[in-house]
């Protein structure tokens, strides 16, 4: 087998964001069931703002949601190469949802898409030949597959209740 390029690491680390989005880029899957709604977009598709504001094990399904899309941002601007990773209190505040109208709903999956698109920007565009950069990018889709697994435990409870 020859050695792994870096280019062959942005692809693996694409194709495993795409798919926590929904999108696989191939026909097999590294860690999601085989369905089209079984990344962010395919489960929240159809989620009522109403069964997303439900609180469920200490956080809602939104406030989930508006965590994700802070993370997303934050490993965008730090595969950017910004040095600095914001402080506990802001990450704090990344959880902060506690009503959702239809309205906020919908702005809140719209943002974690624009936010998915700008990490997927940032993962394409970048030199990813650091490890900073590199462990950022593993780090940010490490995170968002367990925030996934965590909504989709949620809305079995709410769906089951």
């Amino acid at each position: 087998m020859p050695n792994a390029t870096t280019e062959d690491f942005r692809q693996t680390l694409l194709a495993v964001l795409d798919e926590a989005f929904s999108k696989p880029s191939q026909d097999w899957r590294y860690f999601t069931e085989p369905s089209a709604k079984s990344g962010y977009l395919g489960v929240l598709t159809g989620l009522t703002h109403e069964e997303a504001a439900q609180s469920v094990g200490g956080s809602s399904i939104a406030a989930q949601v508006q965590h994700v899309t802070f993370v997303l941002r934050v490993s965008s601007r730090l595969i950017e190469g910004e040095p600095e990773t914001p402080d506990s209190e802001a990450w704090q505040d990344s959880w902060q949802v506690s009503q959702v109208d239809a309205e906020s709903w919908n702005a809140l999956v719209s943002g974690l898409h624009d936010a998915y698109e700008a990490l997927r920007h940032a993962i394409q565009h970048s030199e990813l030949s650091g490890f900073t950069a590199l462990g950022n990018g593993i780090g940010a889709v490490a995170h968002i597959a367990y925030h996934l697994g965590a909504i989709k435990q949620k809305l079995n409870i709410i769906r089951s209740a």
